[in-house]
Parts: C-alpha cells; sequence; structure tokens
C-alpha cells in the first residue's frame, strides 16, 4: 500500500519487484505461531526498522554519564581558564581575529587541542568584539567540539544576544548540531527552527541540518512532518542517501511499502563522497530484506551481492541471502552463507546465529545426522562463550575500579565514551596537583559507571547466548524425539 491508500498487487514481473519489507521469517512466524524457523531469525528480521541514519535504535540515556559529563566539562573549563591566564603576555594574544585564527587552525591541525583551547579563551575579550566575524563560529565550533560548554556557551549567548542573522544563523546551526550530538532532541529542534535564514549557511550545512532536523523529528514519533522535511533535500547533496533512508523508515513504520520502495531506488542511482559510502551499504542491506519479505527471493539475493566485501554490514548481507536460500530450497548455498559467517570468527548477531542456523537447515535437507551433530557443536559453543562473558562480568564486579580497554569501551552509549575521552584528555594536559586530584577523584566515579554499564550490556549479550544454547537444545531434543 502507497501512502495515498491504494493497494498494490505485485507479480514476479512486476516493475514493483523490490517493494521494501521486512523478512520472510517475520511473516512466516507472526502468520503461523507454530512455524519451525528459529525465534532467532526474528532479530534480524527486524533489523530494517533499525536502520535510521546517524542515530541508529533507541539512545541509551543515562542521568549518571549526563552528571559526569557536565563535572568533566566544568573541570575542562576551570582548567583553560587557568591556562589562559598563564597565557597573558606572551604572543598568542592577538591584535587581530584573523591572526587569532590562523593561530588556532595551526595548532588544531597539529592537534595541539589544549593550546588551542587556551588561546581561544585568553583572548575572548577580541573574540567578542568582533563577536560579527566570519572568525568568530571557528572558535565556538573548537570549544563545543571539545565540551568546553561554559564558555561556549558564555560565546554563543553573546553572538545570540548582540549578533546579525548572519552570526546568529551559525550560532543556531552549531547549538543545534551540539545538542543533536547529545542526544537532546528538544534543544536542538529549538535551535534549528531558531535560524532565520539559511543563506549564512555553507550548502553542505543546509542540508546537514535539514537531516538533523528530520531525524529529530522522526526520533520524536512525528513521521509524516519528518518526510516532508527530508523532501527539501536534492540529490546533488552528500547527504541524499542519508534523507531517503529515512524516508523509506518513516514510510515501512506507515505501511507505505512502495513509497519506501521508490525512496531507496532514487537513492542508489547516486553516488555518495568517498566518506560516505557506507550509505549505499546500507541502503542495499534494506532493500534486500523487503525483497525477502515480499518473498522476491532471487531478487533479494542478488540485492544483497551488492554489499560491498569490505562493508560494515557484509555479515548481515550474507545472512540474508542464507535465508533467501532456504527459502528458496537451496539448502547448499544457505549452508554456504552460514559457514562463511562462522569462519569469520567475529561477534555479531548475523555471526552468533549462524551456529543455529547451519543445523537448522541441515535439518530441513533430512540430512539428521549432520543437523544433530550440528545442533550438538552449537550447544557446546554457546554454553563456552555464555561462560566466558560471565566469568568477565564477574571479575569486573568484583574490581568495579578497574579501566575498561578499547574493546570493552567501543561497547558502550556515546555518552559514556565521550565523557571517558575528555576526562583522559584533560588527564594529559594538567600538571596542576589541585586539578589532577579533581582528575583522579572523577576517574574512579567515571570507572564505576563505565564498568556498571559494561555489566549490564554484557550480561545481556550472555542471556542472549543463553537463548541461542536453548533453542539448539530444543532442536537436539525434536530429532531424537522424532519417530
Amino acid at each position: 500500500m502507497d501512502r495515498h491508500g491504494t493497494r498494490c498487487y505485485i507479480t514476479r514481473t512486476s516493475i514493483f519487484d523490490r517493494l521494501l519489507s521486512i523478512s520472510s521469517a517475520y511473516t512466516l512466524m507472526t502468520k503461523r505461531p507454530n512455524s519451525h524457523w528459529p525465534k532467532s531469525i526474528l532479530s534480524i528480521a527486524m533489523l530494517i526498522l533499525t536502520f535510521s541514519t546517524l542515530s541508529q535504535a533507541n539512545p541509551q540515556k543515562s542521568t549518571e554519564f549526563d552528571a559526569l559529563h557536565r563535572e568533566t566539562s566544568a573541570l575542562a573549563h576551570m582548567y583553560y581558564k587557568e591556562a589562559a591566564r598563564e597565557l597573558k603576555g606572551t604572543f598568542y594574544i592577538k591584535r587581530s581575529v584573523s591572526d587569532l585564527k590562523k593561530a588556532v587552525v595551526k595548532l588544531a591541525k597539529n592537534e595541539q587541542h589544549a593550546l588551542a583551547n587556551a588561546v581561544i579563551l585568553a583572548n575572548f575579550p577580541l573574540i567578542k568584539k568582533h563577536i560579527d566575524s566570519r572568525e568568530m563560529p571557528i572558535f565556538l565550533a573548537q570549544l563545543l567540539n571539545h565540551n568546553i560548554w561554559k564558555s561556549a556557551q558564555e560565546l554563543a549567548n553573546e553572538a545570540l544576544r548582540n549578533g546579525r542573522y548572519r552570526t546568529q544563523s551559525k550560532t543556531n546551526y552549531l547549538l543545534a548540531e551540539y545538542y543533536f550530538s547529545h542526544d537532546n532532541l528538544k534543544k536542538s529542534i529549538e535551535h534549528l527552527t531558531a535560524i532565520e535564514s539559511s543563506k549564512p549557511l555553507t550548502q553542505n550545512e543546509r542540508d546537514y541540518a535539514t537531516l538533523i532536523f528530520g531525524i529529530s523529528l522522526q526520533r520524536k514519533k512525528q513521521h509524516r512532518k519528518a518526510l516532508k522535511i527530508y523532501e527539501k533535500i536534492e540529490s546533488t547533496s552528500d547527504y541524499y542517501g542519508h534523507s531517503r533512508l529515512n524516508m523509506a523508515i518513516g514510510y515501512i513504520r506507515q505501511g507505505w511499502w512502495t513509497d519506501a520502495e521508490i525512496a531507496i531506488a532514487d537513492a542508489l542511482l547516486q553516488k555518495p563522497p568517498e566518506e560516505l559510502k557506507e550509505i549505499n551499504n546500507r541502503l542495499l542491506l534494506v532493500l534486500g530484506y523487503s525483497q525477502l519479505q515480499h518473498e522476491f527471493y532471487r531478487n533479494a539475493r542478488k540485492t544483497f551481492r551488492k554489499v560491498g566485501l569490505d562493508s560494515r554490514y557484509m555479515n548481515r548481507a550474507l545472512h540474508g541471502i542464507g535465508l533467501c536460500a532456504i527459502s528458496q530450497k537451496d539448502y547448499p548455498g544457505a549452508i554456504n552463507a552460514f559457514k562463511h559467517l562462522q569462519s569469520n570468527e567475529q561477534e555479531d548477531v548475523s555471526s552468533l546465529e549462524s551456529y543455529l542456523l547451519v543445523p537448522y537447515t541441515q535439518n530441513r535437507m533430512g540430512e539428521l545426522d549432520q543437523a544433530a551433530a550440528g545442533y550438538s557443536e552449537a550447544v557446546v559453543f554457546y554454553e563456552i562463550k555464555a561462560r566466558e562473558l560471565e566469568a568477565s562480568v564477574s571479575i569486573r564486579e568484583a574490581n568495579p575500579k578497574l579501566p575498561l580497554n578499547d574493546a570493552e569501551l567501543a561497547s558502550l552509549s556515546d555518552i559514556a565514551k565521550k565523557t571517558h575521552r575528555m576526562l583522559h584528555e584533560l588527564d594529559a594536559q594538567s600538571s596542576r596537583v589541585s586539578t589532577q586530584k579533581k582528575i583522579q577523584t572523577l576517574k574512579l566515579k567515571l570507572n564505576r559507571a563505565l564498568s556498571a554499564e559494561w555489566v549490564r550490556s554484557t550480561q545481556e549479550k550472555a542471556d542472549n547466548l543463553k537463548s541461542y544454547l536453548s533453542q539448539s537444545q530444543y532442536g537436539l531434543a525434536k530429532l531424537y524425539d522424532a519417530p
């Protein structure tokens, strides 16, 4: 059905062969509760509904990390104010904002961000005096990027109060971007709607502002308003693919499959810049699962094969190829896809579920001995993995002050990672005894909070593995109980 309420009847030769949807596995499970499809397939089947760009799935919110982030930001502000005072009388005190810009840009390029921040604060009177200069947004962006919020807020307030419309537009854009990155959608929308004219913004900035406005509305469940916003992004934009993907998600949530398919097809006609090329792989993945849902298995497999081999979405594409092959009764093809997932030794959902799907497919083939061996292997695999995770949880619970390594940090929420990065940058820069004491106190609090979040996340993974374990044991039991 499209957005106009017209039901579309589809044949194999229809131009709508690529209609968007979820997954045939989901259809089977919802239409036939006693279906023999593993329940775990549902987690993959619903992937299509978690693909909105720049902000996928529901954001993790933690008042504890918000509080720690504010404490760290306040400490950073204090540190940089002290560092700025030490620059008085040095050549870093500039007479013009153009000279100041050159100094700050040079320091930033050389990764000397601490000194760049201090130089900005040391020249605050000069910046405020020239609040309408073209250089001012550069200084504000530097402060926001490094979460020196109190100083950034002071400069932004000055710009919004006394700046001309060009300055106000740039400032509102930067604040909207900052709040969006910190998941404060209300404030982000507030500043986006306060931009009186988009002329002072570059084309990329206008498009990005439009995109995050649409995403913010969409995440607040205002899908129809969001769709109208996305339509403003033209096909020549770097963010066209992102806007069309989010449009497709909006259409899907309202049951407008035809419009969703058209949005994705339009986006795939455009070539995004190199740094955004993954958007096409994401579009292909969504399209493939859609074709799978509407039983266009041959088309779906063809779509999944277009996903780049080096793409982060390749494992999900392989999983889709396997599901298509099962539906086509191409069981060797399905096993080949799932075995490939096993061989990459990764621990994403697609790879983990492959240990369950191989014996499931062998069972469908009538290869009962191989299926039994496969289920037994899956039982051992899931038992070992679950025990390893639970052992890690026990160690972490016994040592909550122990710092997390990079791999452990990668699994945590954005606000947790930002706070950790900001505090450790501050720790590396500060040599003052009084500041160091405060930093070490905050680091202890942060490590406890990080450990607690990691334990929750890891325990959830262990519980998921136990679910796979139960399904493997059930599959094995059914084989042995069969007459």
